[in-house]
């Protein structure tokens, strides 16, 4: 009995697989997946020679771009204008005036920060001359605005940077080194900063 069923399945798998296997509808559907693989490689290869069409036409445009901005900016500079020449008279002037304003600020910053401190030693005075310079836009506003206007305390001035505690005898040293020295019997009892 057990022949005879294997007998019957084996026959119907025949009957179905003779009934089923075409071969032509094999060797279409193999045609027609070739085909889709076919087209989706075309359609991939397109899409990259596309985009490197768009970058290459960008990169074409961008430079092309730049040449023409050379061009014109060549063709402007070979004008003489007027309001350009203006201009940069202007900003070379305006950052000589911003860059004297900011070493003027700082040597009176320098020269304020010394002469409250003229009754320290000399290395002090000129610690508190670097101190004075780089921070000028605290020590002038704590000078004037501060000591002068709130406390009432008006500033004394030995000199512009009192570093050497000592007047020259030679008339020629003492004219030209007047800016740095001072009498340390001129100087107050009064120490504000102790």
């Amino acid at each position: 009995m057990s022949s005879y069923l294997e007998q019957l399945m084996n026959s119907t798998k025949y009957a179905l697989h003779r009934a089923t296997y075409n071969p032509e509808a094999e060797k279409y559907a193999k045609k027609q997946q070739q085909e889709v693989e076919k087209s989706k490689k075309d359609a991939s290869i397109e899409k990259l020679n596309k985009e490197m069409q768009d970058k290459k036409y960008a990169e074409a445009k961008k430079l092309a771009d730049e040449k023409a901005e050379q061009k014109r900016i060549q063709d402007e500079r070979a004008e003489f204008s007027f309001s350009r020449l203006m201009g940069r008279i202007f900003k070379t002037i305006a950052l000589i005036v911003f860059v004297a304003l900011i070493f003027i600020g700082g040597v009176y910053g320098a020269s304020l920060a010394v002469n409250l401190n003229v009754y320290k030693s000399a290395p002090f005075r000129v610690i508190y001359g670097i101190w004075g310079f780089l921070f000028f836009w605290v020590v002038i506003p704590y000078v004037w605005g501060y000591r002068r206007f709130w406390l009432g305390k008006t500033p004394r001035f030995y000199a512009i940077m009192p570093l050497v505690p000592y007047r020259f005898n030679h008339w020629f040293m003492d004219k030209f080194f007047d800016w740095i020295t001072f009498r340390p019997e001129d100087v107050d009892e009064l120490k504000e900063w102790v």
